[in-house]
């Protein structure tokens, strides 16, 4: 599925997989704003929702386990260079940017100096 037909629905979407029917759960709308950060940067044409997801959704996990920013931003980038996937450190820089920014905000404040208990979720400013 491609970045320009990719469209977050209010409700369940059903897709057709050559496995049968899934069912895709409704996304966040940071989920929407995280995809809409990478459209704007045309990196749909490397990658796929679903990997872009995986790799934002990872690169949070990394930063929850109490890695550091570059070793976690490292090893997306060695992944990807390996895998053929985004071209160079830009776009990996700009993936794992909109991640922390619109995936992982918790994660956004802590690396800022904040206590967590100081974070509230965008509708709560």
């Amino acid at each position: 599925m491609g970045w320009t037909t990719f469209k977050i629905a209010a409700c369940s979407a059903v897709v057709l997989s050559a496995g049968g029917l899934l069912g895709v759960p409704v996304a966040h709308a940071d989920e929407q704003s995280y995809f809409d950060r990478l459209n704007d940067e045309n990196l749909g044409r490397y990658i796929t929702t679903e990997q872009a997801l995986d790799m934002g959704n990872w690169y949070c996990q990394q930063l929850r386990n109490g890695r550091s920013p570059q070793a976690a931003y490292s090893d997306l980038l060695d992944y990807n260079l390996q895998q053929g996937l985004l071209p160079g450190y830009g776009q990996v820089g700009t993936l794992y940017g909109a991640a922390v920014n619109q995936l992982c905000r918790d994660q956004k404040y802590r690396l800022n100096g904040e206590d967590d208990a100081t974070y509230l979720p965008v509708g709560q400013r």
